[in-house]
């Protein structure tokens, strides 16, 4: 199955490279409900389009699989430091 998100959040990462993408992916993971607040406020004021909840969860599950397993451990408290490796996710 392909997963379609052109129409909702892709529009907020079109100018984003691989490294914004897995910093945005890694914002997510330490506090997923803010960044979907955020992510669903910008993408209505920008382009007047909702932000359905599967679809924040989707983008974040085809982000992962693209994420090195090398990378640190990422902990989902907002005072954890992430070292993380290249990854080139587009």
């Amino acid at each position: 199955m392909r997963v379609r998100l052109g129409d909702t959040i892709l529009p907020l990462c079109t100018s984003m490279d691989g490294h914004h993408l897995l910093e945005l992916y890694q914002m997510c993971l330490i506090n997923r409900e803010s960044m979907y607040q955020s992510l669903k406020f910008e993408l209505n004021e920008r382009y007047h389009t909702l932000l359905p909840i599967a679809d924040y969860i989707n983008f974040l599950q085809e982000i992962k699989q693209y994420v090195p397993s090398t990378s640190a451990n990422v902990k989902t408290d907002q005072s954890s430091f992430v070292s993380l490796t290249f990854c080139d996710i587009i």
